[in-house]
């Protein structure tokens, strides 16, 4: 079968055994709640006894002699049908998923946070393995429609992206420009590490020293990083700033295979010249010569406006 089993199909065997149990306990004890009567064969009206029952105050006629009416000793219900029921809740809570710190009864004693922490790192690490092949699963469908685009497009397609300050970018792709290698997830699997362990890990690298420079200073957008994981990016106004640069270069990376774009006097060069050389270290095995002389005529240009050495030797 191309499909795979889904969780509730798996589930509906263990529901039925489970209500079968259920059903079987509540027989049980009607049984024991009831009760069952000896009653000697001749010692009584066996259809009275049928047609009334015993119901309260009634009054028992029983042959003089004979051995009074008496309930059969019960010894309980067995310890099999607990057993049983709590098996196939367990069996339930395995396949549904469910999370242990929610459903199991003797998670609710535990009041330290050290353990609470452990119970949900534990949960935690159970559905790693389920988030990751999910993620894996969607880069491998990527990966084929990539190959159908690649394989049957024809002339060139407009593509739509939305950034951070959603605002829309849009990009025309051909065929060519398509490669089933290049397929990533920019977003990362939260369950790796939660939000307070990321802060947690952020404030061990600035106090060890690993985020500023040898005066002690803050790297070059670290700083807006720093902020960003803290929930407070709208704080950095130099970042913002830095952000629109390095996005007119990104622009600007796109336009190199059409013509070289003219460099502004109001261009932060520094960032320009590291975003031109990221995107020409990356691209330079697919890159054609006009687009690396628009390139390099570009960096130079960025390099002699910022005073630095414009010489660029293509290896």
């Amino acid at each position: 079968c191309f499909f795979g089993t889904s969780v509730v199909e798996r589930l509906i065997p263990i529901q039925r055994a489970y209500n079968a149990v259920k059903n079987r306990k509540h027989e049980f004890l009607n049984r024991l709640s009831l009760g069952v009567l000896n009653v000697e064969d001749g010692s009584l009206d066996a259809d009275d006894l049928k047609e009334d029952g015993l119901c309260p105050g009634k009054v028992l006629i029983y042959r003089q002699g004979a051995t009074p009416p008496a309930y059969l000793k019960n010894e309980g219900i067995s310890s099999d049908f607990s057993g049983e029921e709590e098996k196939l809740l367990n069996e339930f809570v395995i396949v549904s998923g469910v999370s242990d710190v929610t459903s199991a009864s003797q998670n609710a004693k535990v009041t330290s946070g050290a353990a609470l922490s452990i119970l949900i790192e534990q949960d935690n690490s159970r559905l790693l393995i389920s988030a990751e092949n999910i993620r894996r699963a969607a880069v491998g469908v990527a990966k084929q429609i990539l190959r159908l685009y690649r394989q049957f497009m024809t002339g060139v397609r407009l593509l739509k992206e939305t950034d951070d300050a959603s605002r829309e970018k849009v990009y025309y792709v051909d065929r060519k420009a398509l490669t089933s290698d290049e397929v990533v997830l920019q977003s990362e699997n939260e369950l790796l590490h939660t939000p307070a362990e990321q802060k947690e890990q952020l404030f061990r690298l600035f106090e060890s020293g690993l985020l500023t420079d040898s005066d002690g200073a803050l790297l070059r957008g670290v700083k807006g990083e720093i902020l960003s994981l803290l929930g407070y990016r709208e704080l950095d106004t130099t970042g913002a700033v830095i952000r629109l640069h390095r996005e007119r270069a990104q622009a600007e990376n796109a336009a190199f295979a059409r013509k070289t774009p003219a460099v502004s006097a109001l261009d932060d060069h520094v960032v320009h010249i590291e975003e031109h050389t990221r995107y020409y270290l990356s691209e330079y095995e697919t890159m054609s010569e006009r687009e690396y002389r628009a390139v390099e005529a570009h960096v130079a240009e960025h390099k002699r406006r910022s005073g630095a050495d414009p010489g660029q030797a293509r290896g």
